[in-house]
């Protein structure tokens, strides 16, 4: 019998995380971390101007790569490319499909078989399960990481381009009509929920299952998030702005600089001294501690690079992804 096709679907670039560090990182640990066969990558990269991003495909030939029109207006900068990478998989007969988000990644040996395992056993769909955000969200199946199979998709007339509007669903996320879907017809749906043993946020920097890590809105540039919007108050809007700014910056820096103590600490196993401290201070709020005043403001440019020899100092793959500064 023939292996039964997976594809798995990365939109790079848009509204989420737009430096190629978190595409690098999340290829990295999906393909080394993998144990199924038959498991096939599709990135849609949004940022065509962004030569690294070329770069990792030469890195990991097994990928394939489409690169979006820069003279198109997509609808959704996320779900439009997921659709049309969903397409291209349908056609080269996918049987299932896992959605990953560019700021997620597995941290487990074995993570696709686990959530293609779920499924072939019953369930309509398996993944990271977003419930840190109710009674203000209702909870569902979140698109940093799902998987389903594509009799499920056609069957129920899902397309991923098609966002329910939040009169619908009580949610206005992508590839929430999963969700809705199953729950209307009584389906399973087999949930990796948050399993962090310490966490400095209520949203960012999860763990799902002892699964997937997903770093959240923090891997933006200044998000709001859902559960904040219960006001029009600017100035109230103005501090969360910033602080979420500085969170994200704070941590993208910390999982990218340290990323063995960053992951153990919130597993909950033992780290560093300055590791635990620095974590600490993250998780108490202290977002303006000297620990973290050499920490860059910003998140572009050459401070992206910065970050990027962080994460790969030394090595040969860091000599070619930097070959186009």
């Amino acid at each position: 019998m023939p292996e039964k096709l997976a594809a798995v679907l990365i939109v790079n670039g848009g509204a989420d995380p737009h430096r190629w560090m978190w595409l690098d990182l999340c290829l990295e640990k999906a393909i080394s971390l993998n144990t199924a066969r038959g498991v096939r990558f599709y990135v849609w990269n949004n940022n065509v101007g962004d030569e690294r991003v070329r770069a990792l495909k030469e890195l990991h030939p097994e990928i394939q790569v489409v690169d979006a029109d820069p003279h198109e207006d997509l609808a959704h900068v996320h779900a439009v490319p997921l659709q049309r990478l969903l397409n291209t998989a349908v056609s080269d007969g996918a049987h299932y499909v896992i959605a990953m988000d560019s700021d997620a990644h597995p941290v487990k040996r074995g993570w696709a078989s686990g959530l293609i395992d779920a499924v072939e056993q019953g369930a309509d769909a398996s993944g990271v399960w977003r419930d840190e955000l109710s009674p203000t969200v209702s909870p569902y199946l979140h698109a940093s990481c799902l998987c389903t199979s594509v009799d499920f998709i056609l069957g129920n007339d899902i397309r991923f381009d098609r966002v329910p509007g939040e009169s619908e669903s009580g949610v206005l996320d992508t590839l929430c009509e999963i969700t809705l879907r199953s729950e209307e017809t009584g389906g399973h749906i087999q949930k990796l929920v948050r399993s962090n043993s310490r966490q400095y946020h209520r949203l960012v920097g999860g763990i799902y299952g002892g699964v997937i890590y997903h770093h959240g809105a923090g891997s933006r540039g200044a998000p709001i998030f859902w559960d904040e919007l219960t006001t029009n108050d600017p100035e109230v809007l103005r501090k969360a702005l910033s602080h979420n700014r500085r969170l994200g910056e704070i941590s993208s820096y910390l999982l990218f600089s340290r990323y063995d103590s960053y992951v153990a600490w919130l597993k909950g196993d033992c780290v560093d001294e300055e590791t635990d401290r620095m974590m600490g201070l993250l998780r108490d709020g202290h977002l303006n501690a000297p620990e973290f005043r050499e920490i860059p403001s910003a998140m572009s440019g050459g401070i992206a690079q910065k970050f990027g020899r962080l994460w790969r100092r030394g090595s040969l793959r860091a000599k070619r992804l930097f070959s186009f500064r």
